[in-house]
């Protein structure tokens, strides 16, 4: 007689229990992985909209500072373009002290200037005043129109010398 070992049924008691921990256990599992990766998943839709909302903050800031270097510019212009002005009228009266008989050691000493910057004054208002060849016209560089100012400042740097600042003694020339 052929032995046989004890063969347990598909209906064994025992092995069902164990199957049906070891299937609880792994959809246990599943749905843990499941959660984890929608935790995942939500994480990652938070994490790319703060990047947007950086990006956007970073382009709405680097548009502003652009608006403002565009302000700063302008203003600097505007400056610019009142201290030239300014320094022409102040050649005017340099040279109208002179047309009346000051010295250029007088001016300085009058208006608190080195005798250099006295000359450089001067200088520039004769630049200023001299006739147009194309006009005839006084009170006019020959490159500027009869209803702009010439550009003082660029005058006193020109009068300076070469590479040379003028000397302002404690003023600013331009």
């Amino acid at each position: 007689m052929p032995t046989s070992k004890p063969r347990r049924s598909k209906r064994d008691p025992e092995v069902r229990q164990r199957l049906d921990r070891i299937r609880d256990l792994m959809k246990v599992r599943r749905q843990a992985a499941q959660r984890r990766e929608i935790d995942i998943i939500e994480s990652i839709k938070a994490y790319l909209l703060a990047t947007g909302s950086i990006n956007e903050g970073i382009t709405a800031r680097d548009h502003r500072i652009n608006e403002l270097r565009k302000q700063i510019e302008y203003i600097e212009t505007e400056h610019a373009s009142e201290v030239s002005q300014l320094r022409g009228q102040q050649a005017r009266a340099v040279a109208s002290i002179r047309d009346l008989g000051e010295s250029e050691d007088g001016i300085a000493e009058l208006l608190d200037l080195t005798s250099k910057q006295a000359r450089q004054y001067l200088a520039v208002a004769r630049a200023t005043h001299r006739p147009t060849v194309e006009t005839g016209k006084q009170g006019q560089l020959p490159s500027s129109k009869p209803d702009q100012t010439p550009d003082v400042a660029s005058e006193f740097a020109s009068q300076a010398g070469s590479g040379e600042q003028a000397d302002t003694g404690g003023q600013s020339l331009a």
